[in-house]
Parts: structure tokens; C-alpha cells; sequence
């Protein structure tokens, strides 16, 4: 991975964990509302494992931003009431349950 590709994962894997906890989520709900173990959340956020393409699109719409903005670290807020709700649907949706 070069130095660039480094970085944007990383700003990824810290946007995952970011987000989480500005909405008040803790790591076994964000886990359960995806559909994965909490493990695997959890190597999501500290970059020791990363998520695929499918479930990295599903956060990103659920937290209301682009892959670039999750891929670059911008901080652009959401309105969390809405948060749960929206991100049951989207992976409902995009993994046809």
C-alpha cells in the first residue's frame, strides 16, 4: 500500500469509528445494525481489517456521506435522529433482506 492509499484507509477506518460514537452508538448496535459479528467492526475501526466495497458504500450512505468524504476524513454532520432507522434500511436494501 503506498502512502497515499495508507492514508485514505486510515481516515476511513477513523471516520467508521468517529461517526459511531458521535451518534451514541456502541460498537455492538453499529455491529448488529449491519448484519456482523462486533469483531469485525471492531478490526474495521483500528485498520487491522477492512470491509468490502458493499458494506464500506452501506456506511458511508448510512452516515450521509460520500466515500470520498469517508476515504478523505471531511467532517460534515448528519441528522442522527434519522441515523438508525436509515442505515437498517440501506443494508436491508443492498443486501437484499
Amino acid at each position: 500500500m503506498n502512502a497515499n492509499t495508507y492514508k485514505a484507509v486510515d481516515n476511513f477506518c477513523r471516520s467508521i469509528k468517529n461517526l459511531r460514537l458521535e451518534r451514541g452508538l456502541t460498537l455492538e448496535r453499529l455491529a448488529e445494525q449491519l448484519g456482523v459479528h462486533c469483531g469485525t467492526l471492531s478490526h474495521w475501526e483500528r485498520c487491522e481489517r477492512y470491509p468490502s466495497i458493499d458494506y464500506a458504500l452501506a456506511l458511508a450512505e448510512a452516515f450521509g456521506r460520500s466515500l470520498d468524504e469517508m476515504l478523505g476524513g471531511c467532517n460534515v454532520k448528519v441528522n442522527s435522529d434519522e441515523f438508525e432507522e436509515r442505515i437498517v434500511d440501506i443494508v436491508k436494501r443492498r443486501f437484499k433482506l
